[in-house]
Formats: C-alpha cells, sequence, structure tokens
C-alpha cells in the first residue's frame, strides 16, 4: 500500500516537474518565432523633431570587453545634451518593466512585437499607466532617458532583440523606415565618438550583420 502511494506519488511529482520543464523552455526557445512571419518595420525611440547629439554604436568593446562581454555592446546608447521623450519604436505589449539597481536604479522596459522584442533601458522614468500586458503604438510616449546622475551621459540604451532565448540580438539598421534610418545614419556621420575611428559601423564585431 505505502510502496504503491510513494510510486503514485512519484508519477505525478516527476510529471508536474517535466511539465515545468516544458513549460518553461517553451516559453525560453520559443519555437513559434520560427515560424514564416512578416518582417518588423521599426522607428527610431525618438522624435525627427528631438534627434540624439551622439550615438555609441553596438558591438563596441571598449568598454564592454570579451570575455566579460562575449558579443560586446548589445545594443545602441541615444544620447542628448538635453531631457527628451522616449517613444515607442514598434506596435506591441509591454511583457516586463523592471528597476535596475545596477544602473542607478533607471527602468528598463520590454516590448514584446511577436517574434522581436524591443527593450528601452536606462530610463530615468515612465508613463506611470503602463503596466504588464498594456498595448504600446508606434509614436507613444513611454518615458524620459537618464538623466539625474552628474557623472552619466543623458542617454537610453536601446536593444532589438527576438523573444527566443536562441537567438540573440539583431542589428536594427535594415529594420528601420526609410525616415528612421536616414536619421540614424546622419546622427552616426555627425558623431565625433572618440573610438569612432576604431568602430566606424553602427553595428560592428558579431553584430555586423546580425538580422534574422
Amino acid at each position: 500500500m505505502v510502496k504503491h502511494f510513494l510510486k503514485i506519488s512519484f508519477i505525478v511529482v516527476g510529471s508536474g516537474l517535466l511539465l515545468l520543464v516544458l513549460v518553461g523552455g517553451f516559453i525560453a526557445i520559443r519555437p513559434d518565432t520560427y515560424i514564416p512571419h512578416k518582417r518588423i518595420v521599426l522607428h527610431v525611440p525618438y522624435e525627427f523633431s528631438d534627434p540624439p547629439s551622439n550615438l555609441i554604436p553596438m558591438g563596441e568593446t571598449i568598454f564592454h570587453p570579451k570575455p566579460r562581454a562575449p558579443q560586446g555592446h548589445p545594443g545602441i546608447d541615444f544620447q542628448w545634451n538635453h531631457v527628451t521623450n522616449i517613444i515607442a519604436s514598434a506596435d506591441g505589449t509591454i511583457s516586463s518593466i523592471t528597476q535596475t539597481p545596477d544602473h542607478f536604479n533607471n527602468w528598463d522596459i520590454e516590448v514584446s512585437s511577436w517574434p522581436y522584442a524591443v527593450r528601452y533601458k536606462e530610463l530615468e522614468d515612465y508613463d506611470s499607466t503602463l503596466k504588464v500586458g498594456s498595448s504600446i503604438k508606434t509614436g507613444q510616449f513611454l518615458g524620459h532617458p537618464m538623466h539625474g546622475h552628474p557623472n552619466a551621459a543623458i542617454q537610453i540604451h536601446w536593444e532589438f532583440a527576438s523573444t527566443s532565448s536562441l537567438r540573440d540580438r539583431f542589428c536594427p539598421i535594415t529594420y528601420f523606415d526609410d525616415a528612421s534610418r536616414q536619421s540614424i545614419e546622419s546622427i552616426w556621420v555627425k558623431s565625433t565618438w572618440q573610438y569612432k575611428s576604431q568602430f566606424p559601423d553602427i553595428c560592428s564585431g558579431d553584430y555586423k550583420n546580425a538580422v534574422e
């Protein structure tokens, strides 16, 4: 009787653990992201009337050396010399809002635009009406860039990725609409970033041609 009960309990617990592993694996791997889909069109995360004064490119390794950062800088830092509005780059649903003590207690927002994820990191604040599950429209106000710290740039760290953990972040350049692409390329041409001669592309290193 006892042995039979233990056997049943073992089967139930084992089945439950297996189910958790399978569900967790599905959520992380997201095999649905490999289904043929329409390529997303991105807008830069700022108003054309108030573009960044500078940017730090994706992939640079001056401040993100290997092996500490396996593929270097995983996104683009958009920088201003004043506070501005950060807006949504694409329609989607907020999948996470987190505060990050390692970045002066700033906020990170991730928006899921299946099968893509767009991340707005190092926000000083964000629209308090936004919650996990909120629907977002392209151009919608999200928050303000990091600016309350005298030793830090006024900036956001912006990333474009797949929702699947099997894929790393993508280089966004070819995903931007024409006006957005022209805007970001114009900023880069004018950029006075001190390491630009070493890293002349907006996406360099492992991210240079990182697309689907």
